[in-house]
């Protein structure tokens, strides 16, 4: 079994995990560390998303790739990264066993299939097999077992519906792997819907 993070004597409820590994990420590239990446991403991530016209990032140097199923350790944590691609040809979720309570949540941060404005499913010259990637994401995370998920933005994962200011903190509010099948399984439904439109068009 992975190493677990252990909330208690970090002092970091299961509520800030989202916003540790958006700051561990931020300062690995600001901060002189090393920058990861699934390898599909990498020409992306280097040439500051040139396929974008209107990229919100300069170009960042990867230094090494990551691969499926890959453990990585950051401090007392290990993480499992698992290539969810449709999103991006390189789109990575990371899981963890959680220690809280004197229980063990299993955490997925999910890079969820969603797809984005200007997307064809059906196929683009830069990423062919797009319709194929997205089918195998949501076959393999509705296989997983997990207790939390998080994802990157809060209103996929509906945490502000889960905690808002002032509410008693309980990890257990975040417990929720009927509501991660149910968002995986309606991002499914909306993929086959946006192909059929986009064949009807030809």
């Amino acid at each position: 079994m992975p190493e677990m993070l252990d909330t208690e004597s970090a002092g970091e409820p299961l509520l800030q995990l989202r916003r540790t590994a958006s700051q561990l990420a931020f300062r690995n590239v600001h901060d002189g560390g090393s920058c990861r990446r699934r390898s599909e991403d990498r020409e992306r991530f280097e040439g500051g998303d040139r396929a974008d016209p209107a990229p919100d990032f300069e170009p960042v140097k990867v230094d090494s790739t990551l691969k499926d199923g890959e453990k990585i350790s950051l401090g007392s944590t290990t993480l499992v990264a698992h290539h969810h691609p449709g999103h991006t040809k390189g789109s990575t979720s990371f899981t963890m066993d959680v220690r809280e309570g004197g229980k063990i949540y299993r955490v997925i941060i999910a890079n969820m299939g969603t797809i984005n404005p200007g997307v064809r499913v059906s196929g683009m010259p830069n990423y062919p097999d797009i319709a194929a990637d997205f089918a195998r994401t949501f076959r393999a995370q509705k296989e997983m077992k997990i207790d939390v998920w998080l994802a990157s933005h809060a209103s996929q994962f509906r945490m502000h519906e889960k905690y808002k200011p002032g509410d008693s903190y309980s990890p257990d509010r975040f417990v929720d792997p009927q509501g991660f099948l149910a968002s995986v399984e309606q991002l499914e439904k909306t993929y086959p819907d946006q192909l059929a439109r986009e064949r009807s068009e030809k």
